[in-house]
């Protein structure tokens, strides 16, 4: 169990208040080895706290010379009724995917879409209620097991995560969805005729069974037996949107998002 977290305030061109953090993952670190992330943020008290309030989380993509936000990724949304005091907010999948790209550095930025507050940050900066994120592994015998490589990149014909992002404005629904304005959600593609592409399946077993009958079979059964990539993994997405009765809705969609790809 690690905790990482360096807490930095930053300028933000946005209508609710909030604060930034700047965290490293460890290098040693394997996607498959994380079973829980949790980004612990201490509230502070606001006006609006007698109904629940709504945080968004999202990732920083880059800085301009100013030290302001250029491009933001909203990551989490997490609704609370503590009026003052420790929150925790789960950032699993997103954690996974950053090390499967083995990108180690990050910058996130947590807001209060409805405290009244304007000018304060939601969250503490104080030293004695910094921000912090545990990340919790399983135990694991190998270290130097070799990392599965899911992801499409020049060259490379088998079954693979290709990216693929989903513009919600591009769909006529950014009129309704608020938080997110799209996402990564990527699909599948290459081929399932080699031994390497097996090897990455969900499901070894029916994999094989299929290339065996596909070899043997008659030429008309042959399209018919031929492994598909398909997802092999997913994950959800958080969502607020506004229902109809012009209410302010967070739900959690499952299975949107590929993480893995397999025969």
């Amino acid at each position: 169990m690690d905790k990482l977290i360096n807490g930095v305030k930053c300028t933000v061109a946005s209508v609710s208040p909030g604060a930034c953090f700047t965290f490293k993952l460890p290098a040693e670190l394997q996607a498959d080895d994380v079973t829980t992330v949790e980004f612990w943020a201490y509230k502070e008290s606001d006006q609006g706290d007698s109904q629940n309030q709504t945080f968004v989380v999202s990732e920083i993509a880059w800085w301009n010379l100013n030290q302001g936000m250029e491009k933001s990724k909203q990551i989490a949304i997490h609704e609370t009724d503590i009026k003052a005091g420790w929150m925790k907010i789960s950032l699993i999948w997103t954690v996974k995917s950053w090390l499967e790209y083995q990108e180690l550095t990050h910058v996130i930025h947590i807001a209060c879409k409805t405290c009244a507050m304007t000018t304060k940050s939601p969250v503490s900066l104080e030293s004695e209620h910094k921000s912090f994120i545990i990340i919790s592994t399983k135990t694991t015998k190998q270290s130097n097991r070799q990392k599965r490589n899911i992801n499409c990149h020049p060259g490379v014909s088998e079954c693979c995560r290709e990216n693929l992002y989903i513009s919600f404005a591009d769909l006529g629904w950014d009129q309704w969805i608020l938080q997110p304005s799209g996402y990564h959600a990527y699909f599948c593609r290459g081929s399932c005729n080699n031994a390497a592409s097996i090897t990455q399946s969900a499901a070894h077993h029916s994999s094989l069974i299929q290339r065996l009958l596909y070899l043997h079979s008659s030429s008309a059964r042959q399209l018919e037996l031929v492994p598909c990539c398909a997802p092999a993994k997913l994950s959800p997405l958080q969502m607020l949107y506004v229902d109809n009765n012009q209410t302010i809705t967070h739900v959690t969609l499952p299975n949107m998002v590929v993480e893995a790809c397999g025969c």
